[in-house]
C-alpha cells in the first residue's frame, strides 16, 4: 500500500515518515542517484502525459520569477513524479511517498484557487492508497523551521509574497485532499506529533 504524506514545509512529514520506517517496517520511496532521478521523472511523464501537460500549464501560470519556475519544474516534474514512479512499481509492503504528486498543490499555486480547479487536477493523480495531510498551526510550523535552521522559500521571495504562499497553499491543499475524501480515498489528518500514534495504528490496520 502507498501513502503519500502531504503539508506545509516543517511540518513533521520526514519524521513521521522515519517513524513509520523504522518502527513498522514501511519503506520510504527515495531515488537514489541522479540518474535514477531523470529516468523515472521521464517514465512518469511519458506515463501520465495528460497530467504532465496540466502540471506544466499551471507551473507557467504561477511563477513570478525564474527562480520559482526553476524550483517549481525541479520540484514537481523531478522529486514528486520520481518518488511516486518508484513507489508505483514497488511490490507489496507500506511504502510512504515523502512528498508525491498531492504536494504539488503547494509547490505550484501561489494564491488561492478555486476548489473545483484544485480538485479536478488532483483527480489525475494516480490512485494510492491513502493520503496523510499535515495539517499543523503556524506556530507549531514556525518552531520546527526555526529548530532545523531555515523556512521554504526564505531565499528566493520576499516575506510579504512569502506569507501569502503559505497562506494558499494551506487552503489548496485542504481542498484536494477535501475533493480525494469524496473519492473514497482514504485520508489522515495530523494536527499535532500527538495524532502520530493514532494515525499509524489505523494505517497499520488498513494495510493489514
Amino acid at each position: 500500500m502507498i501513502i503519500e504524506l502531504c503539508g506545509l514545509p516543517a511540518s513533521g512529514k520526514s519524521t513521521f515518515a522515519s517513524l513509520l520506517a523504522q518502527e513498522h517496517g514501511a519503506v520510504i520511496a527515495r531515488v537514489a542517484s541522479r540518474t535514477e532521478l531523470m529516468y523515472r521523472a521521464f517514465a512518469f511523464v511519458l506515463q501520465y502525459p495528460l497530467l504532465s501537460i496540466t502540471t506544466a500549464y499551471y507551473i507557467t501560470q504561477n511563477a513570478p520569477s525564474s527562480r520559482l519556475l526553476y524550483t517549481k519544474l525541479a520540484n514537481t516534474f523531478l522529486h514528486h513524479s520520481a518518488r511516486l514512479h518508484k513507489a508505483l512499481r514497488a511490490k507489496g509492503g507500506l511504502i510512504v511517498v515523502d512528498e508525491g504528486l498531492f504536494q504539488n498543490i503547494i509547490s505550484i499555486f501561489e494564491r488561492p484557487m478555486m476548489p473545483s480547479v484544485i480538485q479536478n487536477y488532483a483527480g489525475r493523480f494516480p490512485a494510492i492508497g491513502a493520503i496523510v495531510c499535515f495539517d499543523i498551526p503556524d506556530h507549531i510550523r514556525e518552531q520546527y523551521a526555526r529548530k532545523r535552521g531555515y523556512s521554504a522559500r526564505e531565499e528566493i521571495a520576499d516575506e510579504t509574497s512569502r506569507q501569502a504562499w503559505l497562506a494558499a497553499a494551506k487552503q489548496n491543499l485542504r481542498a484536494a485532499v477535501s475533493g480525494a475524501g469524496s473519492s473514497k480515498m482514504t485520508i489522515y489528518t495530523i494536527c499535532t506529533a500527538e495524532d502520530y500514534g493514532a494515525v499509524i495504528r489505523q494505517i497499520k490496520a488498513q494495510n493489514t
